[in-house]
């Protein structure tokens, strides 16, 4: 470009984009994001699915729903419950988690409701508060809440409904005041369907859900990948090799997160003075794991809808009804009927 006496005022470039690698694997960087609260911070993850079920959970926590968490084993669902906790009007009582998938069925009753001293053979002499008591005033998680024996589902149901228990061995009411946090790894409405979890309780639990991603259905696990290593060695500038950080992307990682971190943790105990994370430094277990996708869980949506079909199904088509029992408006179930006509 030329102004007065042809001097020059300026130069242009045009740079020709260049193809990306398709040797190295992606590695995903954070892009600019709304601001999540910092409960969430423990929740590592820059892909757009996970971004979006903290944002929603960050939502839902400052409110008084129960909260349903759907997601595989180890994917972060007592993360995401500890995050619920960690913003709701509670956060400075008490939290309280609870396995229901790890305790003895014969167990259950006592360690969610407490026992009278002498109740049963074992029981000590001064009896138990239980868990609901314990977590009075602040906030209860469940998780795996789909293994909770049927008969203590409906016993369960009543205390929600209620706010009031008995303890194992006596007959005095006591009440107990929780925000209630439920997770599973489980397809709830079909087993709703089959008659194996009571349709009332998961109406009754189901005030807002969140589906968490599995790691195999995320884009970031590389990055996360980078991030637990800088966790696990702190100061340390160790590197994924190429070879490595490929592996991580193709595998399916059954045990999500925890399996990855497992596995970080595996890599570096074993590169030695190597200054890079190499495919060879990782467990002998993953490598036997066929790399493969499996298919992706249902979404939050489908799982939705799919519990309105049901309920429509049991009201024998009567929107009232089904509305009234889902705790939602007319509205939202001609929408979902509209929405799986046209899906169909």
């Amino acid at each position: 470009m030329t102004g007065h006496g042809n001097r020059a005022l300026g130069e242009l470039f045009h740079f020709e984009p260049t193809s990306p690698s398709r040797s190295a694997p992606a590695r995903t960087r954070p892009a600019a994001l709304s601001p999540i609260a910092p409960e969430f911070s423990a929740i590592l993850g820059v892909d757009p699915a996970l971004v979006e079920a903290k944002a929603f959970t960050a939502q839902v926590a400052v409110t008084t729903l129960p909260v349903l968490l759907l997601a595989e084993t180890g994917a972060g669902k007592e993360l995401f419950a500890r995050a619920i906790h960690g913003l709701s009007d509670r956060h400075a009582e008490a939290w309280v988690a609870v396995n229901c998938g790890a305790l003895q069925p014969s167990l259950i009753a006592s360690e969610l409701f407490g026992y009278a001293a002498g109740s049963f053979t074992g029981a000590g002499r001064h009896g138990s508060e239980g868990r609901f008591a314990v977590a009075h005033g602040g906030t209860l998680f469940l998780d795996e809440i789909a293994e909770l024996p049927l008969e203590l589902q409906a016993t369960l149901l009543r205390v929600l409904d209620t706010g009031t228990f008995q303890r194992v061995g006596e007959t005095r009411e006591r009440r107990a005041d929780f925000r209630l946090i439920c997770a599973t790894s489980c397809d709830l409405p079909a087993l709703v369907a089959a008659g194996k979890f009571r349709s009332e309780l998961f109406y009754r639990i189901y005030g807002a859900c969140v589906t968490i991603p599995a790691l195999r259905e995320r884009t970031d696990v590389v990055w996360l990948a980078e991030r637990l290593l800088e966790q696990l060695a702190p100061g340390s500038s160790t590197q994924l090799a190429d070879d490595a950080a490929r592996f991580i992307t193709d595998h399916h990682w059954p045990g999500n997160v925890r399996e990855l971190k497992n596995a970080m943790a595996h890599a570096l105990a074993l590169r030695g003075a190597d200054p890079e994370i190499r495919r060879e430094h990782l467990p002998r277990l993953v490598h036997s794991n066929a790399p493969s996708k499996a298919p992706p869980s249902r979404t939050r949506k489908r799982i939705v809808r799919d519990a309105i079909e049901q309920t429509l199904q049991s009201c024998s088509g009567n929107v009232s009804e089904a509305a009234r029992r889902l705790g939602v408006g007319r509205g939202t179930i001609y929408r979902a009927v509209k929405r799986g006509t046209k899906s169909s």
